[in-house]
């Protein structure tokens, strides 16, 4: 459903991508800075960085073991 000048309502298109209506016209309508949400990382990017490379090495000794 489009509304006069052929745009579409914001309670269509949350409905369309299975996002609550409010949650959408709430940062449609600048009411959440978008720099400001979210949760805080636990991790830092160095230690990110870091997990990663010991899951990979991981990863690969075990599949290293188990492909004999």
């Amino acid at each position: 459903m489009r509304r006069a000048g052929g745009k579409r309502s914001i309670r269509n298109i949350a409905a369309e991508f299975g996002v609550p209506f409010q949650t959408l016209r709430d940062r449609t309508g600048g009411r959440v800075d978008p720099e400001s949400f979210g949760r805080e990382t636990v991790f830092s990017k160095e230690e990110e960085v870091g997990l990663v490379e010991f899951a990979e090495s991981m990863a690969k000794a075990l599949f290293l073991q188990t492909k004999c």
